[in-house]
Protein backbone atom coordinates (compact mmCIF):
# COMPACT_ATOMS: atom_id res chain seq x y z
CA UNK A 1 0.00 0.00 0.00
CA UNK A 2 1.26 3.62 -1.07
CA UNK A 3 1.51 6.23 1.86
CA UNK A 4 0.07 9.45 0.90
CA UNK A 5 3.19 11.54 0.12
CA UNK A 6 4.91 8.86 -1.21
CA UNK A 7 5.69 8.81 -5.10
CA UNK A 8 6.47 5.25 -6.68
CA UNK A 9 8.32 5.18 -10.14
CA UNK A 10 7.39 2.58 -12.97
CA UNK A 11 6.23 2.46 -16.31
CA UNK A 12 3.54 5.61 -16.56
CA UNK A 13 4.12 8.02 -18.50
CA UNK A 14 6.74 10.76 -17.10
CA UNK A 15 3.90 13.89 -16.60
CA UNK A 16 1.40 11.42 -14.23
CA UNK A 17 4.29 11.46 -12.19
CA UNK A 18 5.05 15.02 -11.60
CA UNK A 19 1.00 15.25 -11.72
CA UNK A 20 1.26 13.14 -8.64
CA UNK A 21 3.70 15.23 -7.19
CA UNK A 22 1.79 18.43 -7.74
CA UNK A 23 -1.38 16.74 -5.96
CA UNK A 24 0.04 15.84 -3.25
CA UNK A 25 1.56 19.30 -2.46
CA UNK A 26 -1.78 20.65 -3.28
CA UNK A 27 -3.34 18.25 -0.36
CA UNK A 28 -1.72 20.27 2.22
CA UNK A 29 1.75 18.18 2.27
CA UNK A 30 4.98 19.81 3.81
CA UNK A 31 7.20 17.13 2.44
CA UNK A 32 6.73 14.26 -0.74
CA UNK A 33 9.18 10.98 -1.47
CA UNK A 34 9.85 10.15 -5.22
CA UNK A 35 10.55 6.30 -4.87
CA UNK A 36 12.21 4.36 -7.32
CA UNK A 37 13.68 0.70 -8.08
CA UNK A 38 16.70 -0.57 -10.87
CA UNK A 39 15.95 0.85 -14.20
CA UNK A 40 13.19 3.67 -13.17
CA UNK A 41 16.26 5.38 -11.02
CA UNK A 42 16.95 8.01 -13.45
CA UNK A 43 12.96 8.63 -13.99
CA UNK A 44 12.55 9.37 -10.50
CA UNK A 45 15.59 12.64 -10.82
CA UNK A 46 14.22 13.85 -13.43
CA UNK A 47 10.59 13.61 -11.49
CA UNK A 48 12.07 15.45 -8.58
CA UNK A 49 14.42 17.98 -10.76
CA UNK A 50 11.85 18.78 -13.45
CA UNK A 51 8.86 19.02 -10.47
CA UNK A 52 11.40 21.28 -8.46
CA UNK A 53 12.58 23.40 -11.48
CA UNK A 54 9.42 23.33 -13.80
CA UNK A 55 6.29 22.96 -12.08
CA UNK A 56 6.65 23.67 -8.21
CA UNK A 57 9.13 27.19 -7.40
CA UNK A 58 8.10 26.64 -3.48
CA UNK A 59 10.06 23.31 -3.39
CA UNK A 60 13.52 22.16 -2.69
CA UNK A 61 15.09 18.67 -2.67
CA UNK A 62 16.14 17.04 0.93
CA UNK A 63 17.51 13.85 1.71
CA UNK A 64 18.56 11.30 -1.09
CA UNK A 65 18.77 7.80 0.07
CA UNK A 66 20.05 4.73 -1.53
CA UNK A 67 20.07 1.54 -0.94
CA UNK A 68 19.80 -2.35 -2.01
CA UNK A 69 16.91 -3.88 -1.71
CA UNK A 70 16.20 -7.74 -1.62
CA UNK A 71 13.37 -9.27 -3.41
CA UNK A 72 12.13 -12.33 -5.15
CA UNK A 73 12.21 -12.45 -8.82
CA UNK A 74 9.21 -13.75 -11.03
CA UNK A 75 11.13 -16.70 -11.18
CA UNK A 76 11.49 -17.48 -7.65
CA UNK A 77 14.89 -16.58 -7.14
CA UNK A 78 16.63 -14.25 -4.78
CA UNK A 79 17.66 -11.11 -6.36
CA UNK A 80 18.97 -7.73 -5.30
CA UNK A 81 17.92 -4.08 -6.49
CA UNK A 82 19.14 -0.70 -5.87
CA UNK A 83 16.31 2.20 -5.10
CA UNK A 84 16.60 5.72 -3.98
CA UNK A 85 14.24 7.91 -2.34
CA UNK A 86 14.08 11.81 -3.03
CA UNK A 87 12.75 13.83 -0.51
CA UNK A 88 11.15 17.02 -1.83
CA UNK A 89 10.12 19.45 1.04
CA UNK A 90 7.88 22.57 0.72
CA UNK A 91 9.86 25.78 1.47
Amino acid sequence: MVEDGEILIGKKPFMNYITAVSLQFSKGLEEVFVKARGDNISKAVEVAMVAKTKFLSNVEVGKVSIASEPFKGRDGKNRVASSIAIQLIKK
